[in-house]
């Protein structure tokens, strides 16, 4: 009984690590567009600081606990692929 429930939270455990990485390349795209409008809007100052915060509000809602490094280089990698798709 305990091997079929290890099992299962092993099974459960990979899934979620394989969304891992989609959650959090989408959400951070998610969250540069969102600083980008509020920046034009003249919402805020710091986009990449709104970005950061926003990333990591939406992975912590989700049961995602991301360290901040991680958070940051995400929206850097969300930025180059948004704003330099032409070049």
């Amino acid at each position: 009984a305990i091997s079929a429930w290890l099992i299962a939270k092993v099974r459960a455990l990979t899934e979620g690590l394989k969304n891992y990485g989609w959650v959090l390349e989408e959400f951070a795209t998610i969250a540069v567009r969102a600083a980008e409008q509020a920046n034009i809007a003249g919402l805020i100052k710091d986009k990449k600081q709104y970005a950061v915060e926003i990333l990591d509000k939406s992975l912590k809602d989700h049961g995602f606990n991301v360290n901040l490094d991680v958070i940051s280089a995400a929206i850097e990698a969300a930025v180059l692929q948004e704003f330099n798709r032409d070049k």
